[in-house]
């Protein structure tokens, strides 16, 4: 029962900057889009099971190292904007790299377009 108490505190939380919010004439004001981040933050911790949190965290991490091999690579300036994209070949070809490494950063960067 107090994971109901629990959420049902948090989510008034939410309710209310939410509410403020909408009040607000451009919808940027006093923070209240943090509040929110908050609050869904909360929610997740206190219904995700402590080994899905866990997943998570080596995502984020294995996201963080193929950004990073991207950049030093100069890799995203290659990448098309839009429609088309650029092979995992023809990327490894301008990048002067084996197609198999290039294949790996992709798979942990699911929205880049190759």
């Amino acid at each position: 029962m107090e994971l109901h108490a629990d959420l049902k505190a948090i989510t008034n939380e939410l309710t209310d900057a939410v509410d403020a919010l909408a009040a607000t004439s451009n919808g940027v004001a006093d923070g209240n889009r943090q509040k929110i981040a908050d609050a869904a933050k909360k929610i997740l911790s206190a219904v995700q099971q402590p080994e899905t949190r866990w997943m998570e965290h080596l995502v984020e991490l294995g996201e963080i190292g193929a950004v990073h091999i991207f950049q030093v690579w100069e890799a995203f300036a290659l990448i098309p904007d839009g429609e088309g994209g650029v092979s995992y070949a023809e990327l490894a070809e301008k990048l002067d790299a084996d197609v198999s490494m290039i294949g790996i950063v992709p798979s942990l960067l699911p929205t880049l377009p190759l």
